[in-house]
């Protein structure tokens, strides 16, 4: 759970730009993912893997928390634009989990 709160706590700042104007125009998903495949690739080797696949299951849940949280908290007109943001997003993260977490289903 600490190594969680430690990337999450990286993450801080562009998990606050989900679903703002920023976000419309800029990959801020783009930069979670890629901060996230480093911390992955560093603690890969260096712990057990049953830890490892938990830890990336709990940061899994973490982002769709806080994706969520976004959604809920965010004053914003839905538009085409969004909703085809939110499912690109979707889908990303859905290839970016999958590589980790086998099987892995987003509905």
């Amino acid at each position: 759970e600490i190594l969680v709160r430690t990337i999450f706590h990286d993450l801080e700042k562009p998990v606050t730009l989900l679903l703002t104007k920023q976000w419309l125009s800029y990959d801020v998903l783009g930069d979670i993912i890629a901060t996230l495949e480093d911390y992955f690739q560093d603690l890969r080797e260096g712990i057990m893997a049953w830890y490892f696949k938990r830890l990336v299951h709990r940061c899994f849940e973490s982002l769709v928390e806080c994706y969520v949280k976004a959604l809920l908290s965010r004053k914003y007109t839905t538009s085409d634009k969004v909703i085809q943001r939110v499912k690109e997003d979707q889908s990303c993260m859905a290839s970016f989990f999958k590589r980790y977490l086998r099987p892995l289903t987003l509905v």
